[in-house]
Order: C-alpha cells, then structure tokens, then sequence
C-alpha cells in the first residue's frame, strides 16, 4: 500500500526540530527594523507580466496564420449520392363480409299417439253460438273534476282576510267533544276562486275521532273571504291546505 507524505517546506519532519540555544538568540536577535523590505527583481512576477503576454499573443498569431495558410492547400473532392426510388404499390382489399347463418324454421309439430285411455279418438269442438245483441255496451268514461287537476304556481298564496283567526272565531266546538274533553286537529284542503271565494272544502286528514270536528272545520271556512293567490299581476285559482286545531283552551262558542 502506497504511502504518501505531507509537503514540507522547511525539510525536515515536524516534531524530530529541536531549538537550540544559539537559534534562539539568533531569532531574538533580529530586528523588523533590520529585515529587507525590497523584493528581489529576480522574483518580481508582476514585471513579467507584460512580456509573457505579449510573447503569448504574438505566438497565438504566428499558429493562427499558419494553419489558415496551410489548410488553404487542401481540396475536397464531393462526393455523389445516388439514392433508389422504391416503387410502392397499393392494392385494394375487399372488405371482408361475414356470412351469417340462417337459423332453421322450426319443425313442424308431430302428433305423437297417446297411452292414455280416457282420451276419446276423434273428439271435436262444439259450435258457439253467441249472440252479440246481449253484449252490455262499454262502460261510460269517468267524469274527470278540472278542479283536481290544478296546480298553478304562484308568487304570492292566499290568505284569509282578517287572517287565520277570523275562522278560529267562526268554529262551533262540538258540544259531545266538549262534555268529553277532546281535542284534535282536521286538515282541510280549500280551493281559493280568483275572486277570494271557497267554491270547494275537503277534508284531507280527519281527527281519528267521530265528534264532529270535520263537519264543524268545513262549516268554519264555509264562506269565507279570501285574498287571491297571485301569479304576477294576475289572480289565479288554487288549491291551499288549512290545518284547524280544536283545543278546548281556545274555546269560543
């Protein structure tokens, strides 16, 4: 394995100098007053810095000249390529059709004889005779209500003049629900006229109670006015929901 060993400027391994008495006042001895301070010409770089450039330029002329000069004399001959045309042919190809096969008909059925005794030989269809004079006639088209059917969209709904209380004070609570102290709650489902009127009550959720609290919440909102749902600026007909509580602690008779 290769050793290798550091520079030494001074010579001599570092550790193995011993300083001897007359180094020491040799040393001590010398003054900063005393020590050169001109550098040697001889050793001066920067005074032949001028000179090597000059040499060095004048040498990079001297090469540059030269081989202008001499490549000049060269001559390249040019070579011809020739290069081969390749003909293409294009050949049309058929579109490939697939043949489909035809599915067989299906065979004919084939009487096949039975072992079954209790089927007779030659058994026939008997005539029918029908007469089409004793044919009810079709049944008469349901009359369809036009007030089922309506759904408008609007931009303002109804609402009661006088507000959801004005029918509160119309309800007669039943006298049996009010000796038995039952409450309950009808939904009812109104179509509002453009001119603000009921031209129709529904019930469409009853209380779950025979006490009369549907017939008394039809006869509440039965002649009512109303403010018109509008559409725009145009009354429109409608059909609107109306939920009647029956609580005995608002109990106007």
């Amino acid at each position: 394995m290769a050793t290798f060993k550091a520079f030494n400027p001074l010579g001599a391994e570092p550790g193995k100098i011993k300083e001897t008495p007359e180094s020491r006042a040799y040393w001590q001895s010398v003054k900063p007053a005393g020590l050169v301070k001109t550098k040697n010409p001889h050793y001066d770089l920067k005074k032949h810095y001028s000179k090597t450039i000059e040499l060095a330029t004048v040498v990079s002329l001297v090469l540059v000249l030269f081989s202008f000069l001499t490549l000049r004399n060269f001559e390249t001959e040019a070579q011809q390529i020739t290069s081969s045309i390749q003909e293409l042919i294009v050949e049309e190809i058929p579109v490939t059709e697939q043949l489909r096969k035809l599915t067989a008909p299906p065979r004919p059925a084939v009487p096949l004889p039975s072992d079954d005794e209790d089927i007779a030989d030659d058994e026939t269809i008997d005539d029918t005779d029908i007469n089409f004079a004793e044919i009810p006639p079709p049944p008469e088209k349901p009359v369809i209500d036009d007030a089922e059917d309506i759904f408008v969209v609007f931009d303002t709904p109804p609402k009661p003049v006088g507000g959801y209380q004005s029918i509160y004070e119309r309800i007669v609570y039943p006298e049996v629900a009010k000796m038995a102290n039952i409450e309950g709650s009808v939904v009812l489902r109104l179509l509002i006229t453009p001119r603000g009127e009921v031209e129709r009550a529904e019930v469409i959720k009853d209380s779950g109670s025979d006490v009369g609290f549907e017939k008394a919440a039809l006869a509440a909102v039965d002649g009512t006015k109303w403010s018109p749902a509008m559409q725009r600026d145009r009354a429109v007909k409608v059909w609107v929901s109306v939920p009647i509580r029956f609580a005995l602690t608002n109990l106007s008779s």
